[in-house]
C-alpha cells in the first residue's frame, strides 16, 4: 500500500479523527461509511468520499479536488480547490472553495460557508491557498439541469 493514500472504509457507529499536521498525504479515501464522525486535521492533496450515510465528517483543507459520490443523509464541512458531488440525497455542505461547486444528480442537498474550527486551521487553510473566503460556495453549478443557482445573500444556507 501506497503510504501517501489512507482510507476509512466499510465501518459502522465509529468515531474516527486523523491527525495529518506536518505529514504528506497524497490521497484520503472515505468509503462505506454508516453512522460514523470523522474529523480529518491538516491538509491532504485529494478527497474521495464513497456510499455514506447518515454521517459527519469535518476535514481541513484539501489542495486538490474532492470527488463526493453517493452520501445521504451527512454534514459535511469541506475546504478544497474544486468540489464535485454527484448523487446525494438530503446532504448539508458547509464549503470553502476556491470555484464553484458542481453537484450531479442530487436532491435535497443545501450549503453553506465552512465553519471548522481547530487549533492551527488558518495556517492549514493558508499554505492551501484556502486562506480567503470567496463565497464561491454560495454559486453552484448543476451539471443535469445545466443551470446555476446562487444562494441567496444574507441568508447563508439555501440549496435544492
Amino acid at each position: 500500500m501506497n503510504p501517501r493514500v489512507f482510507e476509512i472504509s466499510k465501518t459502522k457507529y465509529c468515531s474516527d479523527s486523523r491527525d495529518f499536521k506536518g505529514s504528506e498525504v497524497g490521497e484520503f479515501t472515505l468509503a462505506g461509511l454508516d453512522s460514523c464522525e470523522v474529523r480529518l486535521v491538516g491538509c491532504v492533496n485529494a478527497l474521495f468520499v464513497n456510499k455514506l450515510k447518515g454521517c459527519n465528517v469535518y476535514a481541513g483543507p484539501v489542495t486538490g479536488s474532492i470527488l463526493i459520490e453517493e452520501v445521504e443523509g451527512c454534514v459535511l464541512v469541506l475546504a478544497s480547490h474544486q468540489n464535485r458531488i454527484h448523487f446525494a440525497k438530503s446532504c448539508d455542505f458547509y464549503l470553502r472553495v476556491r470555484s464553484r461547486p458542481i453537484i450531479e444528480d442530487c436532491n435535497g442537498v443545501r450549503f453553506g460557508p465552512y465553519c471548522s474550527k481547530y487549533e492551527g486551521i488558518e495556517e492549514y487553510l493558508e499554505a492551501a491557498a484556502l486562506s480567503e473566503e470567496t463565497g464561491s460556495w454560495g454559486n453552484v453549478d448543476d451539471f443535469v439541469v445545466g443551470e446555476s443557482f446562487k444562494v441567496p445573500i444574507g441568508v447563508g444556507f439555501a440549496g435544492r
